[in-house]
């Protein structure tokens, strides 16, 4: 955390070892505690109301806070200027500080924390109607919802600008200054800071039906949903870390469309048998889950002369795919799916800039849909007595 202070107190020094060079840089001392987890208050609300004996309508609202991430807290050890480092230049294994003093070079990699980083929240909400159905039918449409706030991302905020990049990317290759000379904060080399500034939204409508008893019994399920935002977890560190619409999109997590079944088949037949034959060939069943889902959505990015940046939107295209045979998957799946086509930028657009209408957005295209089921094993349960129980299964 580099943050003004008033230095390391006296009682604390001889167990503190400051590098005097780093320290020079960085000033020592921060507040107590590596940001506030103040007083939270996360209210959830709840009710249900009986339309009919069969159906009833359920709705609720909660509020809830991340736990301090460890991974931040850790990431603040190791790091100038309370880490001395000595460097040599022409020295040798058997005596390594024999050399001379190396040239002083800028300070590797430092982790940072928003000095008012919050702590992340969630907002749940749903309702739904539920309704009791024939031969043992349950049925459930639901509208659930989640709202980020407050999210956790890692961004690179010495950056070189896009206008320097560019400038330095123009000179002849023998002219070209290294990137830590263009970085804004002279002296350091990457600075990483974990900063609470990022979202999330998901909306969904969930169905869902159940069959609960009979020889067959079932569920099948289907989710259409959206999750869009500028993070998909607390390491995404953007191409352009202060332009947040630019990063904002479908999460990497979004799936839009999936669905799930399962199944159980329970033979009828030598259930009421209580003789070898009844326990040997009696009370076995079947089964088995299917799960679909459509593909992640992509970003399209490739490389430059100004590093890795976004591809421009050329337009929809339409290509046919098959999936290589793999555990739990359909072999040789084929399917027409759309994508887009892009082209890289020219090097002096950063890919932020919407005059042209032609920059590909976040999460332009999607990938392939995925079909996968778990295996449908054959198991029974069979007494051998009042305290023995025997599972088999197959």
């Amino acid at each position: 955390m580099i943050t003004a202070g008033d230095g390391v107190n006296p009682d604390f020094q001889d167990r503190v070892t400051v590098d005097p060079k780093a320290g020079a840089l960085i000033p020592t001392g921060a507040p107590r505690g590596l940001y506030d987890t103040h007083h939270l208050v996360m209210p959830r609300f709840s009710a249900a109301y009986t339309v009919n004996p069969d159906s009833v309508i359920r709705g609720g609202f909660g509020v809830f806070y991340d736990k301090p991430e460890g991974n931040i807290i850790f990431s603040q050890v190791n790091l100038p200027p309370f880490v001395p480092s000595v460097a040599v230049e022409n020295g040798n294994p058997a005596n390594p500080l024999a050399g001379r003093a190396a040239a002083d070079s800028v300070l590797g990699t430092v982790n940072a924390i928003q000095p008012d980083l919050d702590i992340p929240r969630q907002m749940n909400f749903s309702v739904s109607l539920q309704r009791e159905m024939w031969a043992g039918h349950f049925a459930e449409i639901a509208y659930v919802g989640n709202r980020g706030r407050n999210q956790l991302r890692f961004p690179e905020i010495n950056q070189p600008t896009f206008a320097a990049l560019v400038a330095n990317a123009a000179l002849p290759a023998a002219q070209r200054a290294s990137t830590n000379y263009l970085r804004p904060y002279q002296g350091y080399s990457s600075i990483r800071q974990r900063r609470s500034d990022a979202f999330s939204d998901y909306n969904s409508l969930q169905l869902y039906l159940n069959k609960r008893k009979g020889v067959i019994t079932y569920t099948a399920s289907y989710t259409l949903s959206k999750a869009t935002g500028n993070a998909s977890g607390i390491g995404d560190n953007p191409e352009d870390a202060f332009n947040k619409e630019f990063n904002t999109g479908p999460l990497s997590f979004d799936r839009r469309h999936a669905m799930v079944n399962t199944f159980t088949y329970r033979p009828p037949y030598l259930l009421e048998r209580k003789d070898l034959v009844g326990q040997a060939l009696g009370g076995w069943e079947m089964t088995g889950k299917v799960r679909w889902q459509s593909g992640q959505y992509l970003t399209v990015t490739g490389n430059t002369s100004t590093g890795t940046r976004r591809a421009d939107y050329l337009g929809p295209t339409s290509i046919r795919t098959s999936a290589a045979p793999s555990a739990g998957s359909i072999p040789r799946l084929s399917r027409r799916r759309r994508t887009s086509a892009g082209a890289m930028q020219p090097s002096g657009r950063s890919g932020g800039h919407t005059s042209t209408g032609g920059t590909s957005r976040c999460g332009r295209t999607s990938g392939s849909p995925t079909i996968a089921w778990s295996s449908a094993p054959m198991r029974s349960t069979c007494s051998t007595g009042s305290t023995t129980t025997i599972r088999r299964r197959w």
